[in-house]
């Protein structure tokens, strides 16, 4: 008899959520974790970055008060010192909940390097443990450039900048990617001069939507944030306290520091995966879509196995993972993972692009409706944005995408339109409350079919470009539209 029916490497989101599910499925579990429990999300990504955004807006929000007839008397400041604080605060709060839960499912937590030995062995240290099921969930890290390695102090990774302990006065951002996005957002709230270069042609070019691309490209640089795209770094010359750097369109510019995000890679820290003979798929761990590798009893998840690197989809993939390893025949399904881009404001996606659709060949609807037509926007004084619902020829949601105020919660509703398949025709139902920025929701999906109430009709011409899949919106109807609305 094995020690164990499942053996788990990594305590990430994907990891200690495996655990828990084969807890509750009554099976004997050891999560096995070399450095934080809650993984790189809890502890060095998803959380202190949010964090640190959210003191941020709180700041650049109080500096508007007089916007909303508040008055603050004397200069709006902050405290970086206490920013951090609270950052870490929130940072051990997460961790030790996460602790507390796998305590209370019983679930064994191994400290030290996972390496797996064999398919069914994994060692701890000294110690030597069995499985009869092993998940591989030891994430990603940050990918490594030549010329642009960070150093810590001029050079950063978005861990050094999670820990900055003095704010620049201006920074340099090398990669437009969610990464480099937020933590440009994060210190341009703070008042810091921020330059950000990619070396595509377009910002977040993983998430294939020009519009979502354009929107929120035209919204940084409004807020101050000079961007630059088709642009790549050629060279870096270190000072004493600044960085002189050449772009290669031949610009040479002097910045106080440097954030290099230029993507993730996978990290196999205790997985020889020659010797154990996984199969990969352009350097991540190949899997089918019950997240088994083509080693028997062995399943990877999360940011190791490539794909979107994202929190809860990692989260997914260890549910599935251990369910097939618990005999529950289970497919992991990817045509609704939602992504969001913490900025300011926020942005976010799920399912297909009107790109990604016409490459397929599939004939789309397309209903919009702009924030500014929505009087909970002008209330809270967040009147730029845009919904998108984009749907088949028969009016079957599949994706969406939101640029604005609570966009990352918003993007929820679409995502659960798009996994179950609904109709624009179901959605058309749902009674959204009102004022709420919800109705903007229910205001596109009701646009995807045609029917939206609150803007005007779509001439012919708007309509057969809308379900060709292109952008039939006119912006000059923008301010008639919250004229309908609100009289």
């Amino acid at each position: 008899m094995k020690d164990y029916d499942i053996v788990i490497i990594g305590s990430g989101p994907g990891g200690y959520v495996a655990a828990i599910k084969a807890a509750q499925l009554k099976k004997r579990v050891c999560l096995i974790e070399k450095e934080w429990v809650g993984g790189t999300c809890l502890n060095i990504g998803c959380i202190p970055t949010k964090a640190l955004l959210a003191s941020a807006e709180m700041y650049a929000h109080t500096k508007k008060a007089a916007e909303f007839g508040v008055e603050i008397k004397g200069e709006v400041s902050y405290s970086l010192d206490k920013i951090m604080e609270r950052k870490r605060t929130i940072v051990s709060r997460c961790v030790k909940g996460v602790e507390f839960l796998l305590k209370s499912n019983n679930i064994d937590v191994k400290r030290g390097r996972g390496e797996l030995v064999s398919q069914d062995e994994v060692k701890v240290k000294d110690e030597t443990i069995t499985a009869d099921s092993i998940i591989i969930a030891t994430g990603s890290k940050p990918k490594i450039i030549k010329g642009l390695e960070p150093d810590g102090k001029l050079v950063l990774s978005s861990k050094d900048a999670l820990e900055i302990n003095e704010i620049p006065e201006n920074f340099l951002v090398v990669g437009a990617g969610v990464i480099g996005i937020e933590m440009a957002t994060f210190f341009n709230s703070l008042g810091v001069k921020v330059t950000i270069v990619e070396m595509l042609d377009a910002i977040l070019p993983t998430l294939e939507s020009e519009k979502l691309s354009k929107a929120l490209n035209s919204l940084l640089m409004k807020r101050g944030i000079e961007v630059q795209t088709s642009t790549k770094v050629s060279k870096i010359e270190k000072k004493e306290n600044s960085l002189s750097v050449t772009f290669s369109n031949g610009e040479e510019r002097e910045f106080e520091k440097m954030l290099v995000a230029v993507g993730r890679v996978a990290s196999f820290d205790g997985i020889d995966i020659e010797k154990i003979g996984i199969e990969m798929n352009s350097g991540f761990i190949k899997t089918d879509k019950r997240m088994k590798t083509n080693i028997d009893k062995i399943y990877a998840i999360g940011d190791v196995r490539g794909g979107m690197l994202l929190a809860h989809k990692a989260s997914r993939e260890g549910v599935v993972a251990v369910l097939n390893a618990s005999g529950i025949e289970t497919d992991m399904n990817y045509h609704a993972v939602p992504s969001c881009i913490f900025s300011s404001p926020p942005a976010a996606l799920v399912g297909m692009t009107e790109k990604v659709a016409k490459e397929r060949g599939i004939k789309i609807s397309i209903g919009e409706y702009q924030y500014i037509g929505n009087a909970r926007a002008h209330t809270i004084g967040e009147k730029e944005g845009y919904v998108r619902i984009i749907t088949d020829e028969n009016g079957t949601v599949i994706g969406g995408e939101i640029v604005g105020a609570q966009a990352d919660t918003m993007i929820s509703e679409i995502a659960m339109a798009c996994e179950h398949r609904m109709n624009v025709r179901d959605v058309e139902k749902v009674i959204h409350p009102h004022p709420t920025l919800s109705e903007i929701l229910m205001e596109a999906f009701d646009d995807a079919g045609g029917k939206a109430i609150h803007k005007p009709p779509r001439s012919k011409e708007n309509v057969c470009e809308t379900v060709s899949g292109r952008n039939g919106e006119n912006d000059k109807l923008k301010g008639k539209e919250w004229l309908l609305r609100n009289g």
